[in-house]
């Protein structure tokens, strides 16, 4: 009977990869509660598409919408998502 052996790095690395929720399930949770973070009026104008690369895409209706969250407006919902819902949140691209 032949045994798998595997290093030490890798069995660490499978271990982290089966604790740590899938980007999937941050974004479900994102989207899910997309208003309670934003609030309606933003929430009407905006909507969540993907997390890529540790960067939450957001589709946004128009341009004054867009440049306003990417003012200080933009800065304050990331906030409040890294610290309720997905810590690993960089950053939010608005598009």
């Amino acid at each position: 009977m032949k045994k798998n052996i595997i290093s030490l790095g890798d069995a660490i690395q499978k271990i982290i990869n089966d604790i740590k929720p899938p980007t999937d399930s941050y974004f479900n949770l994102i989207k899910n509660n997309w208003s309670s973070i934003v609030g309606d009026n933003i929430a009407k104008n905006t909507t969540p598409l993907k997390i890529e690369n540790s960067i939450l895409i957001v589709k946004v209706n128009s341009h004054i919408w867009k440049n306003e969250l990417n003012s200080g407006l933009g800065n304050s919902i990331l906030f409040k998502i890294k610290k309720n819902f997905a810590k690993n949140i960089s950053k939010i691209r608005w598009i």
